[in-house]
């Protein structure tokens, strides 16, 4: 009965990651963005075999470099949003921000999977399904921003467009790196 319970509440965790921010429990945020760093390895694993298979250094340097930057993008952006947060008065621990930052990877997963199993069928449209997921980690992000935004409803749009723009830079620079 006690595991059963502890796999309810993780996989509430898992689809709404923004009930971590109100939970004063600590995570480990460090393993989390494990999470993040692996669902961008996947996403540019997807790109990359859609338009070349020939070159394995290029597919090792771009995993490298995908999985480096998932893991230090989402950090900064955990922690950059603790701050901005607190500037406006909202007490939030980093930890809690970061996990629930790594966690609003989950859509991306499922996408991705979907992705890989679509590629059978049709290769070059896999790609669509990693760029859907990777676009519905803005929503539990958003989520957990509106919930620790302040009364002003201008705070959450802001704060989700912020991170919006940080993802979408590291996304092209990732491809700008690996060419």
């Amino acid at each position: 009965m006690v595991q059963n319970e502890k796999l309810r509440n993780a996989l509430i965790i898992f689809f709404n990651p923004s009930l971590i921010l109100d939970n004063k429990k600590k995570y480990r945020w460090y393993l989390l963005l494990l999470y993040p760093a692996v669902g961008w390895s996947l996403f540019f694993l997807q790109v990359y075999l859609s338009q070349h298979l020939d070159r394995v250094g290029a597919l090792v340097k771009m995993l490298i470099v995908s999985f480096v930057l998932g893991y230090a993008v989402n950090l900064f952006i955990g922690v950059s949003l603790t701050w901005i947060l607190r500037y406006i008065r909202r007490r939030i621990e980093y930890d809690n921000v970061i996990s629930c930052i790594s966690l609003s990877h989950t859509y991306m997963f499922f996408s991705l999977i979907l992705g890989f199993i679509y590629r059978i069928f049709d290769p070059s449209a896999s790609v669509s399904f990693g760029v859907a997921g990777v676009l519905c980690t803005l929503l539990p992000i958003y989520a957990g921003i509106r919930n620790l935004g302040s009364k002003n409803p201008f705070v959450a749009p802001l704060l989700a467009t912020y991170v919006g723009v940080i993802m979408l830079f590291f996304w092209k620079l990732i491809t700008v790196i690996n060419g």
